[in-house]
Formats: structure tokens, sequence, C-alpha cells
């Protein structure tokens, strides 16, 4: 309490006399502001253009080992097809 007036000032200017709880403010200029929105705005659009692109990547790696799994599917029944009728020929030419 034995301070004067002016030096109190300099401390709650400073910043030294701050105790916890006490409000703090700052100022930014708007050219800042505009340029952190945009940066935001990039990187939010980055993001959601990633994960979608991976996502489209999935799904098509997911349609195409479908597609394999449904094709190798056709070729087994069309192998078995074949050996049937071969044996058919070979028991008809064979007895």
């Amino acid at each position: 309490m034995s301070q004067d007036i002016n030096e109190q000032a300099d401390e709650v200017r400073s910043g030294k006399g701050r105790k916890s709880g006490g409000a703090a403010i700052e100022m930014m200029d708007s050219r800042v502001s505009k340029a952190m929105s945009w940066l935001w705005s990039a990187l939010g659009f980055a993001l959601v253009s990633v994960v979608g692109i991976a996502a489209n990547n999935l799904y098509q790696l997911n349609l195409t080992v479908n597609r394999m799994l449904d094709n190798s599917a056709v070729v087994a029944t069309q192998l078995k097809d074949h050996e049937d009728r071969l044996r058919q020929l070979e028991r008809r030419n064979g007895n």
C-alpha cells in the first residue's frame, strides 16, 4: 500500500501486478484476422479433401476386390462345367 498510483498503473500496464483471474484484452489487426480465417478455411478444405479422396479410394478398392472375387467364382464355375463336360465325353467315348 506504500506504492503511489503511478507505480500501480505502471505495474498494471506491464502485467506485473495482474493476479490470477484477471481479464486480458488483446487486440488483433483485421488483416491478421482475415489471413487466419483464410488459413483455417484452407486447412479445413484440405482435410476434408484428403478424407474424401481416401474414402473414394477405399470404395474403389472394395469394388475391385468384389469384382475379382466374382470373376474368380465365375471362372471356377466355368472350369467345373468344362471338366464335367470332358468327363461326360470320356465316358461316352470310353464305353
